[in-house]
């Protein structure tokens, strides 16, 4: 997967679950992965873009809305973040406005960038999220648990890469089938947001957390073995 997620950088719901399957979804399907604890000094990092394919847009127009590049936005900055190995550069919050300021539809569908910057950062390592496979979901077929509430699942694919000032790069990627890439929620629960829930908290918010955080994982697993 992560040579196929390298190669694409350079160039639906899940089976029903029986009402006998339905565990918390907070205890199983919906658990987010953790960073381990970084020792030393943060490295330097500048998020460059963050796209979106222009057929997720297609099958999906609210995802060119200002609130979803928003919530993507502040997904993405507190992942990094969390991660405690990073030095964003600049206030987080001017950060996210600044990512998700040029948010809209293109021919090519979305790819927000952040402004190259020409100062005394020559060593910062530079930032790319993609979002694919977007599928968000209503139940198959109505599987009621004990509440009388219908499951179903979001997924949502993400491919990162962290690359050096020598064009070196790390990628890392979460298929969306995978259980990284989906979130188990109950069908009353806005898919992309709503006037009284923000994107984060959102269907697809929730599993682009899961997925974002896992490929995050990944390519910083590469970076700290090949000893950047």
């Amino acid at each position: 997967m992560i040579a196929i997620a390298a190669q694409l950088w350079l160039g639906g719901c899940a089976p029903r679950l029986g009402a006998q399957d339905i565990v918390p979804p907070q205890i199983q399907d919906n658990q987010l992965v953790r960073f381990s604890p970084k020792v030393g000094p943060k490295r330097k990092l500048r998020i460059r873009e963050l796209a979106m394919s222009s057929s997720e847009l297609k099958r999906y127009p609210v995802l060119a809305s200002a609130p979803v590049g928003r919530g993507l936005s502040r997904l993405l900055v507190a992942t990094l973040a969390d991660t405690g190995r990073f030095d964003l550069l600049e206030d987080h919050d001017q950060l996210v406005q600044r990512l998700s300021h040029p948010w809209r539809r293109t021919a090519e569908g979305i790819a927000a960038h952040t402004p190259p910057v020409e100062d005394a950062e020559p060593s910062a390592f530079l930032f790319y999220a993609k979002i694919f496979d977007v599928a968000v979901c209503a139940p198959n077929r109505q599987s009621p648990d004990s509440q009388g509430l219908s499951i179903c699942r979001t997924s949502v694919g993400v491919q990162v890469r962290i690359a050096d000032a020598a064009g070196r790069f790390v990628p890392g990627a979460t298929h969306p089938l995978s259980p990284q890439g989906r979130y188990v929620h109950d069908k009353t629960m806005p898919l992309f947001g709503s006037n009284l829930v923000a994107f984060d908290h959102s269907a697809m918010g929730k599993a682009v957390a899961k997925a974002m955080r896992f490929a995050v994982l990944q390519a910083i697993e590469r970076l700290e073995r090949q000893g950047w």
